[in-house]
């Protein structure tokens, strides 16, 4: 409750602003209401109202209004007591800096909403290409890449058979199984896309021992891997390989070349929209440049 209302009176305050509430759902008047006023600033109903959420109970509904107002009322007292001890300068500095961030937001919106018609988010695989092959050394790995299977298999579980012979991956067959196991992934264990580089660190947190911390020098000594706990057998074939520091494949960091060519452009049809702009506000003499 606002310290400027007696405690006695707190009741019949929260009953007279009850009412207002109920009220100002259908009469415009009763949100003029005046709450506040402090060097020579008023706070009316209406500047809570609008923010009130809907879904309040009455109760609610008042204290919100009386946190809100209270707030007010703090923030008019600190404004005014900076006013009066902020040297002008510092004044000065912080109108400039709240002048140039307003400024930065109007162009930022004003930039966005032209960019949306003028920028062309089509990225071609060629744009791609080039960009990789052109900066590669902006694509070392710093953690080992693999492509896999791995299938992690209840030692009950009565296909664990063909679990073991299929994880080799050599033939119609093993592919077909591998597919099929795809919709069986319910929990997303299991790794059955052969095609998909993921990080190896990833996946050997996934073995239920630890001689693989080292993970660089685990994938270069194991192709075929089968371990197991007290309940699972664990089956991993590493099917390709990239270590730590060599050029990441290029269908791993597709989508942030894309995201990069895209930012690219964006910065560019910036930089064309601000020139033209500024052409145009020279041509029709809204702008003058004065030669020393």
């Amino acid at each position: 409750m606002s310290p400027s209302i007696p405690i006695f009176l707190r009741a019949t305050y929260l009953v007279a602003l009850s009412c207002v509430i109920l009220s100002c759902n259908s009469n415009q008047t009763d949100k003029e209401s005046l709450l506040a006023e402090a060097f020579g600033k008023k706070l009316y109903l209406k500047d809570i109202y609008k923010s009130l959420p809907n879904d309040l109970s009455k109760e609610d509904s008042v204290n919100h209004i009386i946190n809100a107002k209270n707030i007010w009322i703090e923030k008019q007292v600190l404004l005014n007591k900076a006013a009066f001890n902020l040297t002008a300068k510092q004044t000065d500095d912080i109108k400039s800096k709240v002048e140039e961030y307003e400024h930065s937001l109007l162009i930022y919106a004003y930039e966005k909403e032209l960019v949306k018609t003028r920028i062309d988010t089509v990225v071609t695989n060629d744009e791609i290409t080039d960009y990789f092959e052109t900066n590669k050394e902006k694509f070392i790995l710093k953690s080992p890449l693999i492509k896999c299977l791995f299938f992690k298999i209840e030692k009950v579980n009565t296909a664990l058979k063909e679990y073991t012979t299929h994880i080799s991956f050599e033939n119609e067959k093993d592919s077909t199984f591998i597919e099929s196991q795809q919709t069986l992934n319910v929990n997303n264990i299991n790794i059955t896309n052969p095609n998909k580089w993921m990080l190896a660190d990833k996946v050997l947190a996934l073995l239920p021992n630890k001689e693989n911390s080292n993970s660089n020098s685990f994938i270069k000594k194991n192709k075929i891997y089968k371990t197991q706990d007290e309940n699972n057998i664990y089956l991993l074939n590493i099917l390709e390989y990239k270590t730590e520091n060599q050029i990441a494949p290029l269908e791993y960091v597709k989508n942030d070349i894309i995201l990069m060519l895209r930012n690219h452009k964006k910065k560019a049809t910036i930089s064309s929209i601000r020139k033209e702009l500024i052409e145009l506000a020279i041509s029709e003499n809204d702008v003058t440049i004065y030669e020393k």
